[in-house]
């Protein structure tokens, strides 16, 4: 059986939404259940973006403008890749990988937290 990622309840309502979530808030679950996640946020264009992806557990909200990326997380391992032309600010303790060229992985704790990224 062949599944598709989209609703198909409301044909011209609902499928943006997941797609906001998905491309925009970038959004992606790396395991069942959300228990890892990738967020790879985009503005696509706007001013800022701002919503939540619902998950098992709770949702994961997502605020992003040009210059400053907050995650509330509430379950699993996620982590954040932004483009950035120098090494985000983040706070203490918190792990920046280096992907590639202006490519950074912001790796995030289990726990229930919200992280404030900024970012050039």
């Amino acid at each position: 059986m062949l599944m598709q990622r989209k609703s198909l309840c409301h044909a011209w309502g609902a499928n943006p939404v997941y797609l906001f979530g998905k491309y925009l808030l970038g959004v992606k679950p790396t395991a069942p259940g959300y228990t890892s996640y990738l967020i790879e946020p985009s503005l696509g264009g706007l001013k800022w973006i701002n919503g939540k992806v619902p998950t098992p557990n709770g949702n994961i909200e997502v605020y992003m403008d040009e210059t400053k990326l907050v995650v509330k997380s509430v379950q699993g391992n996620g982590i954040i890749r932004i483009k950035s032309l120098k090494p985000p600010k983040v706070e203490k303790g918190v792990i920046i990988k280096p992907v590639s060229a202006n490519l950074y992985d912001i790796i995030l704790a289990t726990s229930p937290k919200e992280y404030t990224i900024q970012y050039w």
